[in-house]
């Protein structure tokens, strides 16, 4: 939530979050670190680490939601700055081709719908969290190498992510019936772009790559044009290799940095609603 120093002006801020800044002189890194503090400091963690949200102490509670309300005020709010940067413009002009960013996220999202239920991964009917494991073991580097290749020839920083744990697959694969084949995250990679150019550009490669037939693109989530409801935006999607099948986002460098530290609030969040 540290993408600015300090507040922009052309954002509006409200009364509620305006107490938040004034706290922290107006600085949002800040303000995002007092608020991170105040999380862990008053919500449990289980031995392993993880958020507890069924210790929580009755007389605490109210004080959770109350940081949570704040941090998720301070999550929005910097990711309408950090949106609003890419969007600037000098004279009426665009600087940065935020416009032109989101006609090809929409035209990549026509080619490949978001289609429900998520395609599934080749595996029998009933299969094991073990047999997914297996496939992303023998198929994972083959399929996420030619899109590293791509990622770092647009000139943007390519990041692998970690392997889901057990317990959240299961978790998120109660969303599926039970169906450890529907989970298409297991593999996953992020590709980061200092500009709105050098992202057009991954996407008109990966688009041609399609083509050519050397990746196969399953669906495209364009949160670019349909942000989520705090103002987080991305492009998400699932590539398929032999069966087994990944998943790519690509974002700008700016948003990736309010992420970071707004990727708490949605821990909190997931753990109070599975509590």
């Amino acid at each position: 939530m540290g993408t600015a120093a300090s507040v922009d002006n052309s954002v509006t801020v409200n009364s509620e979050l305006a107490k938040v800044l004034n706290m922290s002189d107006g600085n949002l890194a800040k303000a995002a670190n007092n608020l991170n503090r105040d999380i862990n400091r008053i919500i449990p963690k289980t031995p392993r680490g993880s958020l507890d949200a069924t210790s929580i102490k009755d007389e605490e509670r109210e004080s959770v939601y109350e940081v949570l309300d704040s941090a998720k005020r301070l999550a929005e709010h910097s990711y309408d700055m950090s949106w609003g940067y890419y969007k600037k413009t000098v004279d009426g002009e665009s600087v940065c081709h935020a416009d032109e960013l989101l006609l090809e996220t929409k035209k990549l999202a026509d080619d490949f719908p978001d289609v429900q239920p998520p395609p599934r991964c080749n595996l029998p009917e009933g299969a094991s969290i073990e047999q997914l494991a297996s496939l992303a073991y023998f198929k994972g580097d083959k399929l996420l190498k030619p899109l590293e290749i791509i990622i770092q020839e647009a000139g943007g920083e390519y990041k692998r992510g970690p392997r889901k744990k057990e317990g959240r697959i299961k978790e998120k694969m109660k969303e599926y019936d039970g169906d450890f084949a529907r989970i298409v995250d297991l593999e996953r990679a992020t590709g980061v772009f200092d500009s709105v150019d050098d992202m057009n550009q991954a996407i008109s490669l990966l688009r041609d790559a399609s083509h050519r037939g050397e990746i196969i693109i399953r669906r495209c989530k364009d949160r670019f044009g349909n942000p989520c409801s705090n103002g987080y935006r991305d492009v998400q999607m699932n590539i398929e290799l032999d069966g087994f099948i990944g998943e790519l986002q690509l974002n700008l460098r700016k948003i990736i940095d309010v992420k970071k530290e707004a990727h708490i609030v949605y821990e909190v969040e997931r753990v109070l609603k599975n509590e």
